[in-house]
């Protein structure tokens, strides 16, 4: 039988994150080999897309496992539970760089509730480059301007593997979603910090607390708690990449202290929020690094001319 890892002996990523305009954010992980902390299934507000590194990825999403290979990229669509990869150990170096849009960034371009659907794991190399020149512009300091045009080359280039319509089953999954199940993630999401008991929550939505309890486990996959943790660290984490000092970050989304935020928010990231939002004395000590390495890209990336094709 295999020995449990102490939490001590997990090896902990290098990690550079910001964010990307309009209402989205950007992280770049780098994992050294060796064994590697556990992930819990969560869900996002928003599209996540995933850019493959030089070593495979994996996630379990609508109910089977997905692998990406090197260069590939990851679609998670907005709002939908998705666990990270089942690997605990690591045999070579990694790195996934994440991509955080908004739900309404695709303008209405065919799909459920005007939302596009797209394949899990997407292989296309011009939309590999899209996305890489995207993180290069981001880690750069690019200009505003810069971004905007890289970030829609890359969405426009994604938008060729739209599956119109989506797959069936995930269509009727998503439209069977319990009324009250909405209206529990809406309201837990506009007062993430409120301490709601779960006969309060349940009124609010106009069911009883036995049944509101089963339907969201139900459709989401999580229970409500885990639901709140998350869209708290979240709110939390907005905040740090904001620039809010990491107290005030934590109370504002509800957490009763510093310590408890950042036990919550290393089970969810797999670092401290301390590591993945530095404060100033902390960020300039990472400014004094190599250019490249301390935004999680290679020196040489920053001057690469951007090869990607327009779609």
């Amino acid at each position: 039988m295999m020995n449990a890892v102490a939490p001590s002996e997990f090896v902990d990523p290098a990690v550079a994150a910001g964010r990307l305009p309009p209402g989205g954010w950007w992280e770049h992980w780098e994992y050294r080999p060796g064994p590697v902390a556990p992930l819990p299934a969560h869900a996002h507000a928003e599209y996540q897309i995933g850019l493959t590194g030089p070593f495979p990825g994996e996630h379990r999403y609508r109910g089977a496992w997905h692998l990406a290979p090197p260069g590939a990229l990851s679609v998670i669509h907005a709002g939908e539970t998705h666990m990270p990869s089942a690997r605990r150990c690591l045999p070579q170096a990694a790195s996934y760089t994440m991509f955080f849009f908004p739900a309404g960034v695709f303008g209405g371009a065919p799909g459920r509730n005007g939302e596009p659907f797209f394949p899990p794991v997407v292989t296309c190399e011009p939309a590999r480059r899209a996305f890489a020149a995207l993180h290069r512009a981001l880690a750069g300091g690019a200009s505003a301007l810069g971004v905007d045009e890289r970030a829609q080359r890359a969405l426009a280039w994604l938008l060729r593997f739209r599956v119109d319509g989506g797959p069936r089953r995930a269509v009727a999954r998503a439209g069977a979603e319990h009324t009250a199940v909405r209206r529990a993630k809406r309201l837990l999401r506009e007062d993430c910090g409120a301490d709601v008991t779960l006969p309060e929550l349940a009124a609010r939505c106009g069911v009883s607390a036995t049944h509101l309890s089963r339907v969201f486990h139900r459709d989401v996959g999580i229970t409500l708690a885990a639901f709140q943790l998350q869209v708290r660290v979240e709110h939390a984490r907005a905040l740090l990449l904001a620039g809010t000092p990491l107290a005030r970050a934590a109370a504002d989304a509800g957490f009763s202290d510093q310590s408890h935020f950042t036990r919550a928010f290393r089970r969810l990231h797999g670092v401290t929020p301390a590591r993945y939002a530095p404060g100033p004395r902390e960020r300039k000590n990472v400014q004094d690094e190599p250019a490249g390495r301390a935004q999680g890209t290679a020196p040489d990336e920053h001057v690469r001319p951007d090869p990607t094709p327009r779609p």
